[in-house]
């Protein structure tokens, strides 16, 4: 039983993923530089969308009414989610900032910010983190579900600097699905989603590229620290 579970969640995800690649490659094969850009986020957005809803509608999804105390848990869970990631990355490995705002036009950007943390938390924590509730070890489920989640971002070259965002990628899913479990609402987790988003977007060319590695290395001890004695201390519902 728990085993055919994870064969499914594994199935769905793989097969979203092939669909992504056909669907996402197809319209930029002939498409080159930041137009090409453009049309890939906004292909991604657009069938990761549909995919949403579908799976919504097929496994009965509802959204709860989200009090305040869970917009504060999103609010500030996201912001310091994001801190504790990019400063762990620019300790390891210094970025080499990409200015987004001058590489693509600001509808992709918009989309990714208001679009991309709904389907998501829809595909990887409102279906595929049920199908294995099943399982007693809660952090075991949470990890396959983020592993998945992170080869959902996952990029090429698969050098240090990927390797540094598939690891980001698996504690912001360990941190959404738990805040998800948690709070037992799913705009929760959206809420934190989408406040990490933003920060990335507002941030990563501002703020973090000012800190040299050891700056990096306070912040991360603190905002890790903090976050997780934020989530500890949510109150299950």
């Amino acid at each position: 039983m728990i085993i055919s579970k994870y064969l499914r969640v594994t199935l769905i995800a793989i097969l979203i993923l092939i669909g992504m690649a056909i669907f996402c490659t197809i319209p930029t094969f002939f498409l080159s530089g930041s137009y090409k850009e453009f049309v890939r986020l906004t292909t991604a957005t657009v069938y990761n969308s549909v995919v949403a809803i579908y799976l919504w509608k097929k496994f009965n999804l509802t959204f709860t009414p989200v009090r305040s105390v869970q917009v504060g848990y999103g609010l500030v869970c996201g912001i310091l989610l994001f801190l504790s990631v990019s400063t762990m990355k620019n300790f390891i490995l210094p970025f080499q900032y990409l200015d987004i705002n001058n590489q693509l036009p600001l509808s992709p950007i918009l989309l990714s910010i208001l679009i991309a943390p709904i389907y998501e938390e829809i595909i990887f924590r409102g279906v595929l983190l049920k199908e294995v509730l099943v399982v007693n070890n809660t952090f075991f489920r949470l990890l396959f579900i983020s592993i998945l989640f992170a080869l959902f971002h996952l990029s090429f070259p698969f050098d240090t600097r990927a390797l540094l965002n598939f690891t980001g990628h698996i504690f912001a899913g360990i941190v959404f699905g738990y805040i998800y479990l948690k709070s037992g609402n799913l705009l929760t987790s959206i809420i934190a989603h989408s406040v990490t988003n933003i920060s990335a977007v507002l941030l990563t060319t501002t703020i973090i590229p000012t800190m040299n590695p050891i700056n990096s290395l306070v912040f991360f001890c603190i905002s890790l620290s903090t976050l997780w004695l934020i989530l500890f201390r949510m109150k299950v519902t």
